[in-house]
């Protein structure tokens, strides 16, 4: 459950992966790469340190679903 001063975060998140997952699946993947080492991320500059945590798991997740199809395709 959000409280209020979640929703914010994940609101900002949600933005951030729309933005992210358009640029296709190599793209997300060098995004991850960049957020677990600490580099820069383009768009993201509004997140915090927790949105950045935030953002990077549910990349993380929606890779481990689409990963197979974006090798296939």
């Amino acid at each position: 459950m959000e409280t209020d001063a979640q929703a914010p975060v994940a609101e900002a998140v949600e933005r951030c992966v729309e933005l992210l997952c358009r640029q296709g699946c190599s793209r997300v993947n060098e995004y991850i790469g960049a957020l677990q080492s600490g580099q820069p991320v383009v768009g993201i500059e509004t997140l915090d340190e927790l949105g950045r945590d935030v953002l990077l798991e549910e990349l993380v997740s929606i890779m481990a679903v689409y990963q197979r199809s974006c090798a296939d395709g």
